[in-house]
């Protein structure tokens, strides 16, 4: 995981099937997906990131760093209180520019929660992530008595200060949560995820692997196989055998 990409590619990868369904629409009795002015057969997006899924949560075993958050009977809403349960007592740390330390070396004590450590190299801005949303309100109201100056109020910070204070809140609970979540979750950092439902947000992630839908190269065709039943369904009508169901493949496709 010490190797990561720097670069944009675009790829296209090539992959067949034979006397199978890639990929089955639910519309159709699970046909397989095609583009009925082309011919064509079609594999979603969607699908092709369900193949690699299965495949990482296989070879992983579902395990940190390579767990999978849309997983089959996994409640994504479990994973988001995972994340904040883990980050509850972490701190978010600012960086303080120069200029700016001695003003707030005189406002240590406000808002109530800011912690100024002027002994670290660079001096930053300490705050539990507990006391972020409360601390975020008293910096807003800072910002809103905009008629104010330092001079009629000495506990209001200059425009700049007041700039780097609600910079702050940019990494803000939701936004390490979803840190934690690209942290452990293979699909998440990988594909990216919509986490902002729910009381426990993560926000949103956009993956930086992306695709387009699969197409075959030459027009396909689609065979419904029928199946026959052998046994009887009943001891009172043990008469009742024959077709049973019937399944649509691709004889060939690449």
């Amino acid at each position: 995981m010490s190797n990561y990409i720097e670069n944009r590619y675009e790829f296209v990868y090539l992959f067949d099937v034979t006397n199978g369904n890639p990929n089955g629409d639910p519309d159709a009795g699970n046909a397989p997906r095609q583009d009925f002015e082309t011919g064509k057969g079609l594999v979603t997006d969607v699908c092709l990131k369900r193949k690699i899924r299965n495949y990482v949560d296989m070879a992983k075993e579902n395990i940190p760093p390579f767990e999978i958050h849309v997983r089959e009977g996994a409640f994504l809403s479990e994973h988001h209180k995972r994340a904040h349960l883990a980050i509850e007592k972490e701190t978010v740390e600012l960086t303080v520019p120069v200029d700016l330390v001695d003003e707030f070396k005189q406002f240590i004590g406000y808002p109530d929660g800011v912690v100024f450590d002027s002994e670290k190299k660079p001096p930053c801005l300490l705050l539990s992530l507990d006391e972020l949303e409360e601390t975020e309100k008293k910096v807003k109201k800072i910002k809103e008595k905009k008629k104010k100056t330092d001079a009629d109020n000495p506990k209001l910070l200059s425009p700049a200060a007041k700039s780097v204070m609600l910079e702050l809140f940019i990494d803000s609970k939701e936004k390490r949560a979803a840190q934690w979540m690209c942290k452990n979750f293979f699909d998440v950092r990988t594909f990216g995820a919509v986490m902002s439902t729910g009381d426990m947000r993560c926000g949103q992630i956009r993956g930086p692997v992306q695709f387009s839908f699969a197409e075959s190269i030459e027009p396909i065709t689609v065979k419904d196989i029928p199946m026959s039943r052998t046994a009887a369904v009943s001891i009172d009508e043990p008469g009742q055998k024959g077709l049973g169901a019937s399944k649509s493949i691709v004889p060939y496709a690449l």
